[in-house]
């Protein structure tokens, strides 16, 4: 690697930290500003203003620490883009782009390293993706209002069916809590249902746990009531329950929180998305492929709004940098917004091609910009 590589680079990822920073900062101290009554709420029942303070400091701190990495990743795309510009802005204004276009260096081959640096950070999207945010997903979809709570409140499920493979109409759950932390469900109510969809057994249960070995609910306190068909109630109250201790079902924890919370399904591992592809839970398989698609196709579309932003400040002679700068902004800017929305289009296109449509239309507008560059 040469000199000039490994200056570009570090001017380019100190401009894209201090950016991300500052861009972080901005909008942490926005939202806790907004939202400062439901920080303030962290340190209700503390005795002491001492231990008052140091509550909600750490509440606030779990708060905002996870979402750094999911912000990371959202802007991923456009970041680099206005990191180059600063970088290659730096370099007209103090004519070292003259200096370097005067010792025949391209300036393509300027634009290199800030190309290779650009795929490596969306790369390591990837890897945010699969390895870190996933472990902190319930950390990172925590609302402002529930910070009291931990970040996450226990939620109620309500006759959510389990699919059977084989078509049939599988059981109902429905739960008064659903503790996100723990994944335990608390008061659960089975109804398992027949061929015409009517139930045909009833049972609860104080509590269940999961089983990740058996596949399936490890009940507390689990009662069986057989469907009565008579209509005569005396003969219903004189039924005697059966015990329960297990009831196998393909609703484990994480498909539960997929169903409940539709943020949860896009910050799954991919093996955990094709995984509910492949059992056809209740999640709609359609989405959760869009969702493994759209997670290669973005990284792609970071690179190329990266690209279409370089031609614009690849400047043989020093000039104003303000147009620049707004034409670059004119252009990635709606790419990028473009490109999110393009990827939620609905109706019977493979999802596969959905999410691969933002990378197909911006190769060649990519590879347009990039080939007028003068050199």
């Amino acid at each position: 690697m040469k000199t000039i590589d490994r200056y570009i680079i570090r001017q380019f990822l100190m401009n894209y930290v201090i950016l991300f920073a500052v861009l972080e900062l901005l909008v942490m101290s926005v939202d806790f500003v907004i939202n400062l009554d439901e920080f303030l709420k962290a340190g209700q029942g503390d005795t002491g203003a001492l231990s008052r303070a140091w509550s909600i400091v750490t509440a606030t701190f779990g708060y905002y620490w996870p979402k750094v990495f999911r912000d990371f990743v959202y802007l991923s795309g456009i970041l680099p883009a206005a990191a180059a510009g600063f970088t290659l802005s730096a370099m007209v204004r103090n004519r070292e782009m003259v200096a370097l276009l005067a010792g025949g260096v391209s300036l393509y081959r300027l634009a290199l390293p800030i190309l290779a640096v650009g795929f490596v950070v969306s790369s390591s999207v990837l890897l945010f993706q699969e390895m870190v945010i996933p472990p902190l997903r319930e950390r990172v979809a925590a609302q402002h209002k529930y910070i009291k709570y931990g970040g996450s409140k226990p939620l109620t499920i309500e006759f959510i069916p389990d699919k059977q493979p084989d078509g049939r109409p599988g059981p109902l759950y429905s739960a008064a809590r659903f503790d996100v932390n723990t994944k335990e469900l608390e008061e659960l109510t089975i109804l398992k249902r027949d061929q015409r969809g009517r139930a045909s057994e009833k049972i609860t249960a104080d509590a269940a746990a999961w089983d990740e070995a058996n596949h399936g609910w490890q009940l507390t306190g689990g009662l069986s009531y057989p469907r009565v068909a008579s209509a005569d109630t005396a003969a219903q109250r004189h039924i005697k329950p059966t015990a329960v201790s297990f009831m196998p079902s393909g609703l484990d924890p994480d498909t539960l929180l997929a169903h409940r919370k539709s943020q949860f399904r896009e910050m799954m591992r991919s093996s955990e998305l094709l995984d509910l592809i492949e059992r056809k839970t209740i999640l709609d398989p359609r989405e959760l492929t869009l969702i493994l698609h759209k997670r290669f196709s973005i990284a792609v579309v970071n690179v190329l709004i990266l690209t279409m932003a370089l031609p614009f400040f690849l400047m043989r002679a020093p000039g104003g940098l303000m147009m620049p700068s707004l034409q670059a902004m004119s252009v990635c800017l709606p790419v990028w917004f473009g490109s999110f929305a393009m990827t939620q289009l609905v109706g019977n296109i493979p999802p596969a091609l959905i999410a691969w449509v933002p990378a197909v239309i911006y190769l060649p507008v990519a590879l347009f910009l990039l080939d007028r560059v003068k050199t």
